[in-house]
């Protein structure tokens, strides 16, 4: 991870600079070499010619409308490539509906959510299809699910997830521990006071982020927006499956607009934005609204992180030898030996005399080791394939094998005795083949027998730590953000939001891990105290202390250093104005270096300036009319001496001739026309007409 300073400066004496002097600071800064450049004239001309033909297509409202606004709203109707030569599908409209997932909270006394209910339009066709209720409390949120405890503890625990059936309608599903969840908190009493009501955007979020994306996993369709008020979220969307089916389905936007008025009483949609906005600290309003409080100072913003990853590295270890031989005792003879033999029938060692037949069965066992390297010892270097790297090895074994437990692969009665010692007329001899281990555990590695060898894989968990915040100087600094995530960098949980502490503390994250090498199953756990892992009656600590997480993410806002200073800058770009000067084929200019106080001419050729048409052109026409209108007061005849009228329009220019139909007057011919004067006035004239007149003495 690498540390972004993004350096924010605010000073209240900051004057917002004219757009010219930014355009010939931009002028200076291209002329710090010293040099100028003509124009070229291939490329002018080139872009002459795209911009007419551009021009051409799409310089009028039929052609934006045939080439855009059609192809992008309507199946029937492809886009087209500027030379026509390629078509493509490009609509951007889709079925929407009104609100497709409504979600309800009703937070308790003892801090668990006590009543959760959810609206679902399943078919986005406007119109609520499917009701459900959560039966359990909530007593911990999980970015996929949710902990069920009794209430206001944090005994008895059940794991629940959000899930899907094939036509997107919720439930909640019981699993059988938290490996299945991610991202998980606890919200009663058992972990903090009032956890619910003092992140209500997050647990909200938290929520119903888990039920939409249950759902997508079922049907695909896109988010468009997402509202939270009091303990209500709900999230709006298009079914991007159906593009294109648009029928039945109503325009964007709302039927009843009127209802924003309400006597005056109503609240604007920008109302309702800016105080769902206030309530989310993420917002732009709300950070907004946080710098506002920092105007005059000057501050940077820095950002940390740190990653912790556990893994398993494979150990290779000869573990044991894979030997077989016989054993035998001569019961009947007259110095009864005990002994062993090679395969082969080659008589080894006697261990003893007249110990018995079973007795000689457990000195053998004792002398495994002694068998083992006299059965090794000729083979001074025994070949190997290393199981993990793939590579050849040659193992030696010790002077003295140490046998720590052994198995038996074959102990049988039967087959060739081989008569050393005069016992080939007893029955007391075996054929052994067996396993003999030189480590403790031998069942906690993989096995590969190769040859006499017996080679053990086993996996060495190890944590790797990276990240920047231990290095990074907080000094002066607060801690604005911090969010702790899970070992696949999601399912975060905010434990700092907008500079305040949350209350809310990740629950052990886990997961499990299949080893490649040795096929075994891990679980790993990190639960702010330590990191651990788990496989079979294997089980350790790879890291303890404090703020021990897979994953955490800081951001802080701190006194800036060093500050930036723009009046060399300034007076160049002064100098740069003042001095400019332009013709119609050569723009000139001297450039000032602060350092030196000298200046230094410049100069480049302009372009030829053609003239180009700024508009479509319009008219302005009059058509005759009849006011025939009733109101209370009696009709239009009633208080004028004429119903006779003119209404008045704009219309398009058809090849600079404006289409005046019958009757019709001509009152501005064609041209750049611009009516925006006359229509606000006409407004202002309607809205003082539409007061009440207020009578007094004066």
């Amino acid at each position: 991870m690498t540390r972004s300073n993004i350096l924010h400066r605010f000073s209240k004496n900051f004057k917002k600079p004219d757009v010219r002097i930014v355009i010939f600071f931009l002028l200076a800064c291209c002329a710090i070499n010293g040099k100028a450049f003509a124009w070229d004239a291939n490329a002018y001309n080139t872009g002459k010619s795209l911009g007419a033909d551009m021009d051409a297509k799409l310089g009028s409202t039929d052609g934006i409308k045939e080439k855009i606004s059609n192809p992008m709203t309507s199946k029937g109707t492809s886009m087209r490539t500027m030379d026509e030569q390629k078509t493509f599908d490009s609509q951007i409209s889709a079925p929407s509906s009104n609100v497709f997932l409504d979600v309800l909270i009703q937070p308790s006394g003892t801090g668990d959510i006590t009543n959760l209910s959810i609206k679902q339009d399943s078919n986005f066709d406007g119109t609520p299809d499917y009701a459900y209720r959560v039966s359990s409390p909530m007593s911990g949120i999980c970015s996929n699910g949710f902990v069920s405890a009794d209430l206001g503890t944090w005994n008895r625990k059940r794991f629940y997830t959000w899930k899907a059936d094939t036509s997107g309608k919720l439930s909640a599903a019981e699993v059988p521990s938290m490996l299945s969840l991610a991202g998980c908190y606890c919200i009663n009493a058992s972990c903090g006071s009032n956890l619910v009501w003092n992140n209500i955007s997050v647990v909200l979020k938290d929520i119903g982020g888990g039920m939409v994306s249950a759902i997508q996993q079922q049907k695909a369709f896109t988010i468009t927006d997402v509202n939270i008020l009091e303990t209500e979220i709900k999230y709006y969307g298009q079914a991007s499956n159906q593009m294109g089916n648009t029928a039945g389905i109503p325009a964007s936007g709302i039927s009843n607009p009127e209802q924003y008025f309400h006597n005056g009483s109503g609240n604007l949609p920008g109302d309702q934005e800016a105080l769902k906005q206030s309530r989310d600290p993420d917002s732009l309003y709300s950070q907004l609204n946080v710098l506002n409080n920092n105007i005059g100072s000057q501050y940077e913003t820095k950002r940390c992180s740190i990653k912790r990853q556990a893994q398993l590295t494979p150990q290779m270890e000869i573990i044991g030898y894979d030997v077989s031989f016989y054993i035998g005792y001569d019961a009947n003879g007259d110095s009864k030996e005990c002994f062993w033999a090679a395969v082969s029938g080659d008589c080894r060692d006697v261990w003893a005399y007249g110990s018995g037949w079973n007795q000689c069965k457990v000195i053998n066992t004792n002398k495994l080791g002694n068998i083992v390297h006299s059965l090794t010892e000729s083979a001074a270097c025994i070949p190997y394939t290393d199981p993990v790297s793939g590579q050849s090895g040659c193992f030696s074994p010790p002077d003295a094998i140490n046998i720590l437990s052994y198995k038996f692969i074959q102990q049988t009665d039967n087959g060739n005795a081989p008569g050393c010692y005069g016992s080939n007329d007893d029955l007391t001899h075996q054929f052994w083949r067996v396993k003999a281990y030189v480590v403790n555990n031998p069942d906690t590695w993989k096995q590969i027998t190769q040859g006499n060898l017996i080679i053990g894989v086993r996996d060495d968990p190890q944590l790797t730590k990276t990240g920047d915040c231990a290095g990074m100087d907080v000094t002066g600094c607060q801690k604005l953000e911090e969010k702790i995530c899970d070992q696949n960098d999601s399912g975060c949980v905010y434990t700092v939001q907008n500079y305040h502490a949350t209350g809310l503390i990740p629950l052990a994250g886990c997961y499990n891990q299949a080893s490649p090498n040795t096929g075994a199953t891990w679980t790993f756990c990190a639960d702010g105290s330590r990191i651990s892992y788990q496989s079979g009656s294997i089980r350790g600590t790879l890291e303890s202390g404090s703020d021990v997480w897979w994953n955490i993410h800081r951001t802080y806002t701190c006194e800036a250093g060093v500050l930036y200073d723009f009046t060399k800058a300034q007076r160049r770009s002064a100098n740069i104005q003042k001095t400019l000067t332009a013709n119609t084929s050569t723009l000139a200019y001297q450039d000032l270096n602060p350092q030196t106080g000298r200046t230094k001419k410049y100069s480049t050729s302009l372009p030829p300036r053609e003239d180009v048409p700024h508009c479509e052109p319009s008219c302005r026409v009059k058509i005759p009319v009849q006011d025939t209108q009733a109101s209370i007061s009696g009709t239009t005849d009633d208080y004028r001496t004429t119903i006779n009228n003119y209404e008045y329009t704009i219309k398009k220019c058809v090849n600079n001739v404006c289409p005046i139909g019958k009757g019709e007057i001509l009152v501005q011919k064609c041209g750049c026309t611009n009516y925006f004067n006359q229509a606000t006035s006409t407004l202002q004239v309607v809205q003082d007409a539409g007061k009440d007149i207020i009578c007094s003495r004066e």
